[in-house]
């Protein structure tokens, strides 16, 4: 599909990606303070409650919350994270969470 196809909301959704791309968020030197700052405009942007939690120091939460129109119906959470590691770690990464994998899975074989 060309950029030209896409409509306003799509080429939004696109440049916002970008834009939040652009923030240096590589370990070890992560810019928590500008991901929040882009979090908290998106929220506003929304006109959804945000909040910003400090349990661990330099280390942020953020939850935004958008609330149905149903209550009565099951909650949802998604989540993610603002940090990632340099490709130069890539095989290290990937054979770490490989390991862990594999150890949950063996661990549900045994119930």
């Amino acid at each position: 599909m060309s950029v030209e196809r896409l409509s306003e909301t799509e080429n939004t959704a696109i440049a916002n990606f970008r834009e939040y791309l652009r923030i240096p968020s590589v370990h070890p030197n992560i810019n928590y303070d500008e991901c929040v700052s882009f979090l908290r405009r998106q929220a506003s942007t929304l006109g959804l409650p945000i909040q910003v939690y400090h349990v661990v120091e330099g280390k942020p939460i953020v939850v935004i919350t958008w609330r149905g129109s149903e209550p009565t119906l099951p909650s949802i959470l998604l989540n993610s994270h603002m940090d990632v590691f340099p490709t130069s770690n890539f095989e290290q990464i990937v054979g770490h969470a490989v390991n862990i994998i594999l150890l949950f899975q063996l661990g549900q074989r045994q119930y």
